[in-house]
């Protein structure tokens, strides 16, 4: 038989996300694993390097730093005590107050040099894997923040040591830039934007020397130094897909406690509710592929028996409530003994059906509220009551759901009044958690596109206002601009400090600068904080306490205590406890 038939290659995936900003960052890729399913199944090859595990925040975080952030954080509780039993600070504690800021700095200075450092090692370990296997090519993930920066100094080690393998790149932050990265590195041979499975197997053919790059569908590649998309070529029937893999040889952090064993199951792509803010119709396409509730189960019940996990989350942008009620009915006529999440929509919420879903695994619900105005809704898009939304709350609750309801705030023309009627909505119907944030502005949405249309604005995130101003000009900048688009894609949270204490973003939201509505939303939080109304934790992070048994409101308590201080010891004791739980 000629050789090149039979003649594999070995796809070395990395997914290096940054330092966890949350217990959800320890959870597998089905991604990743999901293309390792597809090289199997054409006989090709996949290891995956998952870096977003407990082993991560050990290496990111040494002992003697983890020591002084504990330190800080027990002095800015006290500080936190004080104030709201007393209203105010003294002179003394407003200094404590400074210092405690200025510790946070040179911490952050600390970590910043480390994690590079790491990030150096990590690329010296995957250039031994690459040793190790037949004809590798490498496929990054890129997320933002560190994820983004950090993947690209691993990969451009990896350049340097092997000039001629082949690189590419997926995941959120190709799908929201595209060829922009290669405004800031030219790491990667090619860029991929759709559907990862049509290309997979095709960038193992080329990284073989099969085809040319341009035969592969969903991809930008560097033709003679200009970015070139090629095709596109989307998977129509999901129900097609190979499962995931999660064994150990192929994914190595999967054995022990390095990640929280509860999978993601895909039952969707695309959405076609194109709310303003949302940006998963860019990432997936405005028009929904859905896998039949069959073959969702059928998911469920492999991965179970193969890998032993029982605990899963519905990845899709949102299930409809008649796939909800069809996957239920499913699971319960084979009689699995499983516990899931799901996101959803109001508007076509099964809500009758709740008790049913809920007997057959339905441990919390994730919905996005944003509003509790009418008027703001209809202003995002969102096609839904107030009325209807707020059914699809009581009855959840009443079937024993646990209700994650989202707020975004402060959203396009609110006002005093619209904040007054959120907060009531939120008091009267009280959601079991609301994930509250101030709004995010993602490039291919409505916002983006026509912020003059939403009172938003966009400015540039330097000193170019202040320039034009000074000439008697008024800048009017768009959102593929690239100022704005190069400070984004490296734009990282700084997890150490409050929200207003971040670099600005550069849009204005009812004419208020980023300090002015992220105090906003600050005031807000503490509002709801006041009313005893949990707020921030997610659907999976509500199973995940449910599993280690810890109330949600101590779990939440817990994991940002642990991530704060890097305290990698006590969340690997939290992780083993939730992959115990039933």
């Amino acid at each position: 038989m000629n050789n090149c038939m039979i003649k594999r290659a070995t796809c070395i995936f990395i997914n290096y996300p940054g330092y966890p900003a949350s217990p959800n960052a320890f959870m597998p890729d089905n991604g990743l694993a999901s293309l390792a399913g597809r090289l199997y199944d054409a006989g090709h090859k996949a290891r995956i390097l998952d870096y977003g595990t407990v082993g991560l925040m050990q290496r990111l975080v040494p002992n003697r730093i983890h020591q002084k952030l504990s330190n800080v954080l027990t002095e800015y509780e006290n500080l936190a005590r004080k104030k709201k039993e007393k209203g105010t600070l003294s002179y003394r504690d407003e200094a404590k107050s400074a210092w405690y800021f200025g510790q946070l700095t040179l911490l952050t200075h600390e970590l910043e040099r480390v994690r590079i450092r790491t990030e150096i090692e990590i690329a010296e370990e995957v250039i031994c894997q690459i040793k190790k296997e037949e004809n590798p090519f490498i496929g990054f993930k890129l997320w933002n923040g560190d994820g983004f920066t950090g993947s690209i100094r691993i990969a451009e080690k990896l350049r340097e040591a092997y000039p001629q393998i082949s690189i590419f790149a997926g995941g959120p932050q190709v799908k929201f830039f595209k060829d922009f990265i290669y405004r800031e590195t030219r790491g990667f041979d090619a860029l991929a934007v759709g559907d990862g499975e049509s290309s997979i197997i095709p960038l193992a053919e080329a990284a073989l020397g099969r085809i040319n790059l341009s035969s592969v569908p969903n991809i930008y590649r560097l033709a003679n130094g200009e970015s070139a998309y090629t095709f596109t070529e989307n998977i129509q029937r999901l129900d097609s897909l190979p499962f995931p893999l999660y064994d150990f040889e192929t994914y190595p952090s999967m054995e022990g406690d390095q990640k929280i064993k509860i999978a993601v199951v895909e039952d969707r792509r695309g959405c076609d509710n194109l709310c303003y803010f949302c940006a998963h119709p860019v990432i997936s396409g405005a028009v929904p592929r859905v896998k039949t509730a069959q073959r969702v189960v059928d998911e469920f019940a492999y991965i179970q028996n193969k890998y032993g996990i029982s605990n899963f989350r519905l990845g899709g942008s949102s299930t409809p409530g008649k796939s909800l009620s069809a996957i239920a009915d499913e699971i319960r006529q084979r009689e699995l003994d499983i516990k899931f999440t799901a996101f959803v929509r109001a508007k076509d919420s099964d809500r009758a059906n709740f008790p049913n879903i809920h007997e057959a695994g339905l441990y919390s619900l994730f919905l996005g509220i944003e509003s509790g105005s009418q008027k703001v809704l209809d202003g995002m898009n969102k096609g839904v009551s107030i009325h209807k939304i707020r059914e699809v709350i009581d009855q959840a609750k009443r079937a024993g759901i646990f209700v994650i309801g989202s707020i975004i705030y402060p959203a396009p023309f609110d006002t005093t009044e619209t904040r007054r009627e959120t907060v009531n909505f939120l008091t009267e119907t009280r959601p079991d958690s609301v994930p509250l944030q101030f709004l995010g502005i993602y490039p291919g949405t409505e916002y983006a596109s026509h912020p003059e249309n939403h009172n938003l604005q966009l400015v540039y995130p330097s000193t170019i206002d202040n320039v034009l101003a000074s000439l008697g000009l008024k800048a009017n900048p768009k959102f593929n601009d690239a100022e704005i688009l190069h400070y984004l894609i490296r734009y990282k949270l700084q997890l150490l400090f409050p929200p207003k204490y971040w670099e600005p973003l550069p849009w204005k939201v009812n004419g208020m600068g980023y300090k002015q509505f992220a105090a906003e939303t600050q005031s807000l939080y503490d509002e709801l904080q006041q009313k005893n109304i949990l707020t921030m934790l997610t659907d999976e992070e509500a199973l995940m306490a449910h599993l280690a048994g810890t109330p949600p409101r101590d779990f939440y308590d817990q994991t940002f205590s642990y991530l704060f201080t890097g305290d990698w010891v006590q969340m690997a004791d939290l992780v083993s406890k939730i992959n115990n739980g039933h």
